[in-house]
């Protein structure tokens, strides 16, 4: 999941992430944003506490920070509170904005785990050691 919200606010200027989509329709993403209550400093904010996780841990492995990386996570103090609320909000705004480009609603669908007791019956049955 972090790894996702990383690459979903990547600053890069090459990068086709939420800043991508805010730069290409700023109104739309500005309204929706409003709507939401999601001030688009707290993105920054949090593009720029994920992007140290991304640059010392998560991505790129540095080499001061190899030996002890829960020390970047706390230096990048996110809260879990403030990281919910950002990509949840996060969340609708992407829902719009793809209802308003392709006029119909982003479907996700949820993985249910229906199907795991009929893998591991099959896995035994293969005999297969995991």
């Amino acid at each position: 999941m972090v790894a996702h919200a990383i690459k979903v606010l990547d600053k890069h200027k090459d990068a086709s992430s939420i800043l991508y989509l805010y730069r290409c329709n700023k109104k739309e993403f500005e309204f929706l944003s409003d709507k939401y209550e999601l001030p688009y400093e707290d993105i920054e904010v949090l593009s720029d506490k994920l992007n140290q996780i991304r640059d010392k841990t998560h991505f790129h492995i540095d080499k001061s920070a190899v030996f002890n990386p829960s020390a970047i996570w706390k230096g990048a103090k996110i809260k879990n509170s403030f990281f919910n609320s950002v990509m949840e909000k996060l969340w609708e705004v992407l829902k719009e904005l793809h209802l308003s480009a392709y006029n119909k609603p982003f479907i996700q669908y949820v993985y249910d785990g229906a199907d795991v007791e009929v893998i591991i019956k099959a896995v035994k049955k293969a005999k297969i050691k995991i």
